[in-house]
This record gives structure tokens, C-alpha cells and sequence, in this order.
């Protein structure tokens, strides 16, 4: 098994909306009704066209994330979809993908970086608790035909212990 971490063109949107929609209907099954209308590839495809980073496993999509400058974070950076196939998970495609995102972010002077998550969904939040993402209370978004809402998280660059010993007297 081959496993590649690259950056995302526009031409890898719809397989990250197919990814998209076959981790959310397994994900999600317990968090939002039965008669709530699932996502389509065809929805989700214009929310994929800048994918930030793909996981490619034997040269096929199972996984993206998407994270830039956006408006609506309290900071300007905002990692806006992380989703991995089911049939991956546990492999660390997630936290690979995830890694990255980060990289990218901070690489281009983010200070830190916003994400929304279902309250819910306790597999994607330990996730983000354990690479160092901390809850911001207060801020929740609701969702429409449920009481699930999404609770907004962050994560501050971390200090670099090197320049900063360089510039104490």
C-alpha cells in the first residue's frame, strides 16, 4: 500500500466530494435524522475546488482538507473540511492531512487557525484536542434539522523556543 500526502489541485474536487460524502453519511448517521437530505457529490463539489492538501492511497483519493484565509474566522484562517474515507480511518490519514494543513497555514504567517466542529462528533474532536486544538467558549453554530451544533476550536502557532531565546536580553 502506497500512501502519498500532496498538495490538492481544483481537477481533485469531485473525488474529495465523493470522500466528503461517504465519510459524512458513515460519520454522521447518529447525529443527524434519518429524513435530513444526505449531501451530493454535485452539492459539495464548489465547497472542494481549493483543496489544500489530498491523501492518495495506491494513487486513489481517500482523503482531503482544506484550510485559508476566510472572513468568517475571528482571525482570518480557517481549516474548512477534513474528511478520510471510512474505510481509512485509523490509519492516520486524518492527522497526516491535518499536519499539513497546518504547515500550510502557518507557513504563510498565521498566527492561529479556526475550525468548526459537530459537537457530536467525538471521534473528529479528540482528534483535534489531541494535536493541541482548544475549545473557544461561547461560539456554537446551529444545524438545520438538528440540535447538533458546531463548536468552534483553535490553535495558536507555537512558540519557536529558538527565536525566541534569540531576541531575550
Amino acid at each position: 500500500m502506497t500512501v502519498v500526502i500532496r498538495p490538492g489541485t481544483a481537477a481533485d474536487a469531485r473525488a474529495c466530494a465523493a470522500v466528503h460524502v461517504a465519510s459524512a453519511s458513515h460519520a454522521y448517521r447518529d447525529i443527524f435524522p434519518p429524513s435530513a437530505a444526505a449531501p451530493t457529490v454535485q452539492d459539495l463539489l464548489p465547497d472542494w475546488e481549493d483543496v489544500t492538501w489530498v491523501a492518495e492511497v495506491d494513487g486513489v483519493i481517500v482523503g482531503g482538507v482544506c484550510v485559508a484565509v476566510e472572513e468568517r474566522s475571528p482571525t482570518g484562517w480557517m481549516l474548512s473540511r477534513l474528511y478520510v474515507h471510512p474505510d481509512h480511518w485509523g490509519a492516520g490519514l486524518g492527522t497526516q492531512l491535518l499536519d499539513a494543513a497546518i504547515a500550510t497555514a502557518f507557513a504563510a504567517d498565521a498566527d492561529v487557525i479556526h475550525l468548526w466542529v459537530l459537537e457530536p462528533n467525538r471521534l473528529a474532536r479528540a482528534l483535534y484536542e489531541r494535536r493541541g486544538w482548544q475549545l473557544v467558549p461561547g461560539p456554537t453554530l446551529p444545524n438545520e434539522g438538528t440540535t447538533a451544533i458546531d463548536l468552534l476550536y483553535r490553535l495558536e502557532r507555537p512558540v519557536d523556543v529558538a527565536q525566541s531565546s534569540a531576541t531575550t536580553p
